[in-house]
C-alpha cells in the first residue's frame, strides 16, 4: 500500500495544492447568497451565529481576522479560510483511499474528481462552516480505517471521540457517518469487555472534543450579532440542538410541508453536472468490486460502511430533512451536496482500480486516462464553480445604500438583504436601521431591535407593521423586495417605488408625481447603479435573477401609467420593465397600447 512513501506524500501535497489554487481563483469578491453575511458579521465584529452556533468555525474566523495575506478584500480574505480547509480534506481523502487498499493514481484521480464536483468546490469559496465540516469528515475516515487496521491501538477511540466531538462543535450532519463507523469497527464492537473499555476512551476525547463550546461562554457585549438570548444557560442546548429549526431538518417547517424530497431532486440533479456522471458510474464499479476476492476483508467493511452511510445520507437527510429548495446551484442546497461526493471518493477510487484490472491496463496509459479524465471534469466545472463572476448580491447591497439616507428603517424579509446590510453597516459605519420580519417574532430580536431604534422592549407591539407605521413619525421606511411588501395595507397606499425599493416618506408625506418620479428612477438607472449590461443573460444563479427583477418593478408601475407620462417616457419605462424582467406584465400592456 506504501510501496513509494516519498512518491505518495508528493501526490498528496500536490492534490491539495491544486485544491487550493482552484478555490483561490474562484473566490468572490464581495457578499453572495445563503448565511454568507451572518458569518462576515460575526468574522468583522464577533458574535453568536444562527443555531447549532458553529463555535469551532466562529473561533477560526475570529482568528483567521488577525492575519491578512495578499492584499485581499475582506470577504476574499475569509473564503481563503474555507480553501484551507479544501486542501486538506484533499490530504484526508486520499490518505483514507489509500488505506482502503487503492492504488496511488486511482486514489488521485477519485480525490481529485471529488473536490472538482460543483458542491465541494464550491463550498471551499464560502464564508460558511462546511469547508471545515468536509475537512473533519476526512480525518474521521482516516482515524476509522486506522483502527479497523489496528484493532490494538488504544489511542484510537480517544482521537474518534475528539473527532466527534468537533464535529458537534461544528455541524450535526456528521452524524451520518455512524453507520460507516458501526460497519467498519463491527469485529471490535461485538466482544463486551472491549466495548466497554472503547466507550470510555471515546466519551474522554468527546469531551476534550467539546471544548470549543467554551466559545459560547465569553464576554459578547460589545459584539456585532448575537443570535439568542445568552442571559441564561438554558440558550445552551436550545442552539447546540437547533430546537428553533426542528432538531433534524436544514430549516424552520414540518415534515409535511410542501417540498419534502426537494433535496433529494437536488442531488439527482446535480449528478448531471460535469463529470459527476462518470463518478457515480466508477462508485458503482467499486460497490462490485468490494464483492470480488480483490478486496481484502478490512477494505471490503470499510467499502460496505461508506456505502450504507451515503444511502442514508441521500434519502433520509437529503430525501426527508431538506425541504423547499432543490436549485442544485443554490449555495443553500448544495452545502448539503458534498458530503455524499465526499464519502463516495473511496467507492470511486476502487471502482478506478476494477475498470484497470478489466482493461488490463499498464501503470503509465492509466495514469494517462485518470489525469485527463480528472482535468477535462476540473476545466468543465470551473466556470459552474466559480463564485468570482458571480457579484450581483454584493452590488445590490450597493445599490439600496446608495438610495440610503441618514435614519432610514429598512425592512426585508430575506436573510441574505437583512445580514448584508448588517454586515456592509459594519464596513461603511452609515446610520440606518435593518427589520428582519424573518426575525421579529423573537423576543430577543425584538429586545435588540428596540436598542437599536431608541425604545424599550415593553414598547415594541406584537406586529412589526404597527412598529414601522409607529417609527414612521420621525424616519423614513424603506421597503426591500418590493412585490411582496408593497402589497402590506399598512403602506400599500404611501410608497413610491424607487430601484429594487419602496420608499415611505416620513409622516406618510406626500408622493412623487409620476414625471417626477420617473425623473428620480431615471436619475439612479443612470448614475447611482450598477446593472449587469447583458440583464438576466449574465446572471446564472436564481438569488441573483430574482434580485434583478426588483429593478423592473418601477419602471412596471411607470409603464402602467396614463396621462402624465410623455410617450418617450412610458416606451422607455416599459422597454426597461422588459429588459430586466423578461415575465414583466408591461409587455403585454405595451404591446396593446396604440
Amino acid at each position: 500500500m506504501a510501496e513509494h512513501p516519498q512518491t505518495e506524500r508528493w501526490v498528496a501535497g500536490g492534490l491539495a495544492l491544486a485544491t487550493f489554487l482552484l478555490a483561490w481563483l474562484t473566490l468572490p469578491a464581495g457578499v453572495t447568497d445563503a448565511d454568507n453575511g451572518e458569518f462576515l458579521l460575526v468574522a468583522q465584529a464577533g458574535g453568536i451565529p444562527h443555531p447549532p452556533g458553529y463555535p469551532l468555525y466562529a473561533f477560526f474566523l475570529q482568528l483567521w481576522e488577525r492575519f491578512a495575506f495578499f492584499g485581499q478584500g475582506f470577504v476574499p480574505h475569509h473564503a481563503l479560510l474555507s480553501a484551507g480547509f479544501g486542501a486538506a480534506t484533499t490530504v484526508c481523502l486520499f490518505r483514507f483511499c489509500r488505506i482502503m487498499g487503492a492504488t496511488l493514481w486511482a486514489s488521485a484521480g477519485a480525490v481529485l474528481g471529488a473536490m472538482s464536483t460543483v458542491p465541494v468546490w464550491r463550498m471551499n469559496t464560502l464564508v460558511e462552516p462546511f469547508a471545515l465540516h468536509h475537512f473533519l469528515l476526512g480525518l474521521i475516515l482516516v482515524a476509522v480505517s486506522k483502527c479497523a487496521r489496528a484493532p490494538k491501538n488504544s489511542s484510537g477511540p480517544i482521537l474518534l471521540g475528539f473527532l466527534w466531538g468537533l464535529c458537534f462543535c461544528n455541524h450535526h450532519a456528521a452524524v451520518f457517518l455512524i453507520p460507516f463507523v458501526l460497519v467498519a469497527l463491527g469485529p471490535r464492537l461485538t466482544a463486551y469487555h472491549e466495548l466497554k473499555t472503547i466507550t470510555v476512551r471515546f466519551g474522554f476525547g468527546f469531551l476534550i472534543g467539546l471544548l470549543p463550546l467554551l466559545y459560547f461562554l465569553g464576554n459578547f457585549s460589545g459584539d456585532s450579532w448575537i443570535w439568542g438570548d445568552w442571559s441564561t444557560l438554558e440558550r445552551l442546548p436550545a442552539h447546540l440542538f437547533r430546537s428553533e429549526y426542528g432538531t433534524f431538518q436544514w430549516s424552520a417547517g414540518s415534515f409535511d410541508e410542501a417540498g419534502t424530497g426537494s433535496g433529494l431532486l437536488g442531488f439527482a440533479r446535480s449528478l448531471t453536472v460535469g463529470g459527476a456522471p462518470v463518478l457515480l458510474i466508477l462508485g458503482v464499479a467499486g460497490v462490485a468490486r468490494l464483492r470480488s476476492n480483490a478486496v481484502g476483508a478490512i477494505e471490503r467493511r470499510l467499502g460496505l460502511g461508506l456505502l450504507a452511510s451515503f444511502l442514508i445520507y441521500v434519502f433520509l437527510f437529503l430525501g426527508l430533512g431538506v425541504t423547499g429548495c432543490s436549485d442544485p446551484w443554490s449555495s443553500v442546497l448544495q452545502r448539503f451536496l458534498g458530503f455524499p461526493y465526499l464519502v463516495a471518493t473511496g467507492l470511486v477510487a476502487v471502482g478506478l482500480d476494477h475498470l484497470r484490472d478489466r482493461l488490463n491496463m499498464k501503470p503509465v496509459p492509466f495514469l494517462g486516462v485518470v489525469l485527463a479524465g480528472a482535468s477535462l471534469q476540473t476545466v468543465w466545472n470551473l466556470p459552474l464553480s466559480s463564485r468570482r463572476d458571480e457579484t450581483f448580491v454584493q452590488t445590490h447591497l450597493n445599490n439600496i445604500l446608495n438610495l440610503v439616507e441618514p435614519g432610514d428603517v429598512l425592512v426585508a424579509q430575506s436573510d441574505v438583504e437583512v445580514f448584508g446590510l448588517l454586515f456592509m453597516q459594519t464596513q461603511e459605519k452609515k446610520p440606518y436601521d435593518v427589520v428582519s420580519l424573518y426575525l421579529y417574532s423573537r423576543p430577543w430580536y425584538r429586545e435588540r431591535l428596540a436598542g437599536d431604534l431608541g425604545l424599550k422592549a415593553h414598547q415594541l407591539p406584537d406586529s412589526p407593521w404597527e412598529l414601522l407605521r409607529a417609527v414612521n413619525g420621525e424616519r423614513r421606511i424603506v421597503l426591500l423586495d418590493p412585490r411582496k411588501l408593497g402589497t402590506r395595507p399598512e403602506f400599500a397606499s404611501s410608497a413610491y417605488p424607487l430601484g429594487p425599493v419602496l420608499v415611505v416618506p416620513k409622516g406618510q408625506g406626500a408622493l412623487p408625481s409620476p414625471d417626477t418620479l420617473f425623473a428620480m428612477n431615471q436619475e439612479a438607472f443612470e448614475k447611482r447603479f450598477r446593472l449587469p449590461a447583458s440583464g438576466t443573460s449574465s446572471l446564472k444563479r436564481k438569488i441573483e435573477r430574482n434580485l434583478f427583477g426588483d429593478y423592473a418593478f418601477p419602471w412596471e408601475v411607470l409603464c402602467d401609467v396614463k396621462g402624465p407620462l410623455a410617450p418617450s417616457q412610458r416606451e422607455m419605462a416599459c422597454t426597461l420593465a422588459r429588459k430586466m424582467n423578461p415575465r414583466s406584465q408591461a409587455k403585454i400592456g405595451a404591446e396593446e397600447r396604440p
